[in-house]
């Protein structure tokens, strides 16, 4: 005859543990995927950012005008680096690639496809080319007939309005 041992309390509840542990896998990887990895985001802008966020709390703890000023200035220039810090990554992304216009109209489509949501329009689409048939007869209703006669003219006038 075998005699087997039963564990204790605390032995049970490690044994419990262990058995439940080894029947479950380790979770492996962040779970984030090459595609949403952020290649222009630098230490210089994670810098900022936190100047940003405290200038942020410093505001709206205190409120002001100045630190008003302060953190609107640093937000402008703050997304201005942002700006440029992608334009830098996507530009070096080109140029370190094989084709340059497939790169290029890649990072232009997933810009274009970034898009949250899309806006549908009540607008009929005969009533749209009717709106824009009309548009040619509406501005040349709107410019005088001496302007009509010297397209040189036209021009000029036309560059002269504008600021």
């Amino acid at each position: 005859m075998v005699r087997v041992s039963v564990p204790s309390g605390k032995e049970r509840s490690i044994v419990f543990l262990d058995t439940y542990l080894a029947s479950l896998p380790a979770a492996g990887g962040s779970g984030r995927h090459s595609y949403h990895r952020i290649n222009w985001y630098t230490s210089e802008l994670e810098e900022m950012r936190s100047h940003l966020q405290l200038s942020d709390f410093l505001y709206s703890w205190q409120g002001g005008d100045r630190l008003k000023k302060e953190r609107n200035a640093f937000r402008i220039r703050y997304r201005k680096a942002i700006r440029q810090a992608k334009i830098k990554a996507n530009g070096s992304h080109i140029l370190s690639s094989r084709n340059f216009a497939y790169s290029s109209w890649k990072k232009v489509n997933d810009f274009r496809n970034n898009c949250d949501s899309f806006q549908t329009s009540e607008l009929d689409a005969d009533a749209f080319l009717i709106y824009f048939d009309s548009v040619p007869e509406v501005i040349a209703a709107s410019i005088s007939d001496e302007l009509m006669e010297d397209p040189i003219n036209l021009m000029e006038q036309l560059t002269e309005e504008k600021p």
